[in-house]
């Protein structure tokens, strides 16, 4: 007996196909979808490592500000700052990570 070849078949042999398809099973969202497709493109690379750089040079501030003499308030102002903007750069990570892991299963 013959099977035709349906488009489903054809359709469901393509890698990014079967990607969608797993992620539509786990019950991802459209967001999560879109996040995870970024996440497999080589600009993501490129701008995940400039967002940890900024993340090591923020970290780096109040080494300057201690070896230019600044006093003990602005050191302590300034480590609430980067506090909060490391916080919001690791949130940004994340929200990839965790669409990647709707739409796979594994956290990458």
């Amino acid at each position: 007996m013959n099977n035709a070849l349906t488009p489903d078949f054809f359709f469901n042999s393509i890698p990014s196909m079967q990607a969608d398809n797993e992620a539509d099973r786990k019950g991802a969202t459209e967001e999560e979808k879109a996040l995870f497709a970024l996440k497999q493109m080589k600009g993501w690379l490129v701008l995940k490592e400039y967002i940890e750089n900024i993340y090591e040079e923020v970290g780096s501030i109040n080494k300057t500000a201690i070896a230019r003499g600044q006093t003990l308030e602005e050191i302590g102002r300034n480590a609430v700052v980067i506090n909060l903007v490391q916080e919001v750069i690791e949130r940004i990570l994340n929200k990839v990570s965790y669409a990647t892991e709707a739409c796979t299963g594994n956290e990458q």
